[in-house]
């Protein structure tokens, strides 16, 4: 069985005060190494379609160009998604970011909040993709909580939905287990990309 090579080197962290790290996702493959069945490459041609006519993530004037632009959201196979979206990014001309949502959540009221205006900030203004790795680990089907860990964790991921809804640009969310996300969630997306486990990381 063939596996796909990402790469994920050069790490960046955002520059503010306890901030978390992103990281760039670059791939050696093609398209033709992902082997796609043709629903999953009608799924990917959307972003493709996306992408060409929605060049920047800023109106003309300079500002963000709020809720017109793309999520969609990568299931299945985490290697084929992660290349799938780095080529996406070289055909575009853009950098696309891992941000690993496991790690999003800090213990600190306010922390994450701060983190999250300065990465969308200055993803729209170098018109950045955004890759939210282990979507189910914030956007799960929870509707309520009674621990305070959770209710905090729960008001972080409303947060970052927020972000998401309002960016003017691409917005990947990814996970291996899409029956476990809120509806809630599902609801924002504009398509699902269903990877076949095929290859391996």
């Amino acid at each position: 069985m063939a596996s796909i090579r990402i790469n994920q080197s050069n790490q960046r962290t955002m520059n503010t005060e306890g901030s978390f790290p992103v990281k760039p996702i670059r791939t050696n493959e093609n398209w033709n190494n992902l082997r796609m069945g043709r629903s999953t490459q009608e799924q990917v041609n959307e972003v493709k379609s996306w992408l060409q006519h929605n060049t920047s993530s800023r109106t003309p004037d300079g500002g963000d160009r709020v809720g017109n632009g793309f999520r969609a959201l990568f299931a299945g196979s985490p290697a084929s998604g992660k290349a799938a979206a780095a080529l996406l990014a070289q055909e575009a001309g853009r950098e696309v970011f891992h941000i690993s949502l496991s790690k999003v959540i800090s213990k600190y009221v306010g922390e994450t909040e701060k983190n999250l205006d300065t990465l969308f900030s200055q993803a729209a203004e170098h018109n950045w993709i955004l890759f939210f790795d282990d979507a189910d680990a914030l956007f799960d089907r929870r509707t309520v909580t009674t621990d305070t860990q959770d209710s905090h964790t729960a008001q972080e991921s409303v947060y970052l939905l927020q972000k998401i809804e309002s960016y003017g640009g691409l917005v990947i969310l990814a996970t291996g287990r899409e029956h476990h996300l809120n509806d809630v969630v599902l609801g924002k997306l504009n398509t699902v990309v269903n990877f076949e486990p095929q290859l391996q990381a």
